[in-house]
């Protein structure tokens, strides 16, 4: 995988690679997030947990994988490899993230989704709502058919990564106020 993702640079990337990237890709992604679900499940303290707050860190947990997927998904399009499927594809995990990051920022009763349970964890959700909305404007309409290339990559790779970050952050905080 390491001498595979040191060939797929601007100047060496060929479609063969790069298919072969995409290939690995899910596997990987799907390594992730059963990764961040454990670490989750090792830090809280059992006895306290309830299926609410299970749903809720699979939630907060799968937030971080639809950032990278939403990534994923624009580099596919600006190196035109299957890019109406990814185009598609970045419509529905946007759209995806968008609706979960609602339910958490405001909760969703009728999906077991309660409000942020701290202060703190309501302002970064605000946080995050600020950040997102400032990315999701260009990636609807990337999703949409407008014109995406490398500098337009770097940049939502840029805020998603932020994103991530903020992300990470608010899964730490999600974590402390479950174990109280």
């Amino acid at each position: 995988m390491k001498a595979l993702a040191a060939a797929v640079t601007p100047d060496t990337a060929s479609r063969a690679t790069l298919s072969e990237v995409m290939q690995l890709d899910q596997s990987v992604t799907d390594q992730a997030h059963f990764l961040a679900t454990e670490i989750s499940s090792q830090y809280a303290l059992r006895t306290q947990i309830v299926d609410a707050d299970v749903f809720l860190m699979d939630l907060v947990g799968r937030q971080n994988m639809l950032i990278h997927k939403i990534a994923k998904e624009t580099c596919l399009i600006v190196a035109d490899l299957n890019a109406d499927a990814a185009r598609a594809a970045l419509a529905e995990t946007t759209q995806v993230f968008d609706a979960s990051l609602s339910a958490l920022q405001n909760g969703m009763p009728t999906m077991g989704v309660r409000r942020p349970p701290t202060p703190q964890i309501a302002a970064q959700m605000d946080a995050l709502v600020a950040e997102w909305t400032a990315v999701r404007t260009r990636l609807q309409d990337i999703a949409a058919g407008a014109p995406a290339d490398v500098q337009m990559a770097e940049a939502n790779y840029n805020d998603l990564q932020t994103l991530a970050i903020m992300m990470g952050d608010a899964i730490t905080m999600y974590i402390e106020a479950i174990n109280g």
